[in-house]
């Protein structure tokens, strides 16, 4: 739990402003003015399939134009109003922390008589493993790629009379066909694939290097991908992660969270990036299965509750992808699709993901995470507010609670927190096993 005020850092032409919603002197010496009107509240929740990062929230400071210590007063005010689309960055703390928060940038909304409106847009991260490269013919094409065992893979840039783009990464473990036929390759390095011979037909790749769920996340948290302090995914709660075998064939240009976000939601996983407090305080990705239910939990005292919901939510009716088979039949490339559906209820709403696989053998792992899905898509969906604003949880976290007024107990795994700074308080979201109510002094 933390207990403190509310500290935010604005940056504005190379200089730090520290503001709150009251004037206090922090425990390190730095002053914050008390010119927030309307503090914010923000959620850190899934934004793309499994990713979760902080939403959007808004904060409101007085309007100050004339006071040399608000971030925007004096000559910074007349360039906030002239140059509306600037942003600022920012850190948000609760409590004098032993690093950054919540980081991002400020955007002006609104401005009135007694305030101004911000949004706060949290770190986002943009870096894809999707380039560009230059074709035979001298043209800027979408470069490929691939992470894990491919079969067959038909869109191979062709970059020279005998060379092609590599969309693998990968210099041993591949073979390259023309129409069919398998080719001899000279060399490979992690951005071109030689071949000894090769005429007009059509070429294809196939790449044997067996890759996991975990050394996916571990390439998302490292130097080739979002280069985070640690180089690798903590998969404390994601512990069948290194079993799980992947293959992705990549053809858009996309953020790479944003693609590791349809890949965690697929395999029923999500991913977060924070700081580990017991790591030094470096920053992390921490993948969490859906399905993996901590030994440890916290709970949370009857007394303590400022408010409660439960909702059962409409049925599924089933969980269904599709997935490209391509298969060399008289010296060319054929396509099957492979469907897939874990059946539910006979009514209710469908859900669709994303599939990994391009084999007739890998129908039976993709069936088993339908299921996985399907299994936690039919919890209830409980929620908890409690007093002070929580930092030490996180998703994956494991909750009890009950409420006699409710008659009902929750064992709840968090998929979102709500952090309501306006009344300090610390909204908790997740699926959940409801059973009639027992004290939790009793649990």
């Amino acid at each position: 739990m933390a207990t403190g005020e509310l500290s935010l850092k604005i940056t504005v032409d190379g200089s730090d402003y520290y503001v709150s919603d009251d004037e206090f002197l922090a425990s390190n010496a730095l002053f914050h003015y008390g010119f927030i009107s309307r503090p914010p509240i923000v959620e850190l929740a899934p934004s793309r399939g499994g990713w979760a990062n902080f939403r959007t929230g808004q904060v409101s400071l007085e309007n100050r134009p004339h006071n040399s210590n608000h971030p925007f007063g004096g000559s910074r005010y007349t360039d906030l109003i002239s140059n509306p689309s600037t942003t600022y960055e920012f850190v948000l703390n609760f409590g004098v922390l032993a690093y950054d928060w919540i980081t991002g940038v400020l955007v002006l909304e609104k401005v009135r008589e007694d305030d101004l409106t911000f949004s706060l847009y949290p770190k986002e991260y943009s870096v894809s493993p999707i380039g560009t490269v230059s074709d035979k013919d001298g043209n800027t094409v979408t470069k490929p790629w691939c992470f894990g065992p491919v079969t067959h893979f038909d869109e191979m840039i062709q970059t020279g009379s005998t060379t092609f783009s590599n969309p693998t990464l990968n210099t041993t473990g591949l073979t390259f066909y023309e129409d069919g036929s398998s080719e001899t390759i000279d060399s490979a390095t992690s951005s071109t694939i030689t071949v000894g011979t090769y005429g007009s037909g059509e070429p294809v790749l196939t790449d044997s290097n067996a890759k996991t769920l975990e050394q996916f996340f571990d390439y998302v948290a490292g130097s080739s991908g979002l280069n985070l302090t640690i180089a690798t995914a903590e998969t404390t709660k994601a512990p069948d992660a290194s079993s799980k075998a992947i293959k992705i064939r990549q053809l858009d240009q996309e953020p790479l969270v944003h693609i590791a976000g349809d890949v965690a939601e697929a395999f029923n996983h999500q991913f977060f990036i924070a700081r580990d407090t017991s790591n030094s305080y470096q920053e992390t990705l921490f993948l969490v299965d859906r399905g993996n239910t901590p030994a440890g939990f916290t709970t949370i005292a009857e007394d303590t509750i400022i408010d409660a919901s439960f909702i059962v939510g409409f049925p599924t009716a089933g969980i269904s992808t599709d997935y490209k088979i391509s298969l060399i039949q008289n010296s060319n490339i054929v396509k099957y699709t492979q469907s897939i559906r874990v059946e539910n209820a006979p009514v209710g709403q469908e859900i669709q993901v994303k599939a990994y696989a391009d084999t007739y053998a890998d129908r039976t792992s993709v069936a088993t995470l339908l299921t996985n899905i399907k299994n936690i898509e039919n919890q209830a969906t409980a929620s908890v507010t409690v007093p002070d604003i929580q930092i030490d949880y996180a998703l994956g976290d494991r909750f009890k609670f009950g409420r006699e007024i409710d008659f009902l107990n929750a064992d709840m795994i968090a998929r979102s927190l709500l952090y309501d700074f306006r009344d300090r308080s610390t909204t908790i979201t997740g699926d959940a096993t409801l059973t009639a109510y027992i004290r939790t002094s009793m649990l």
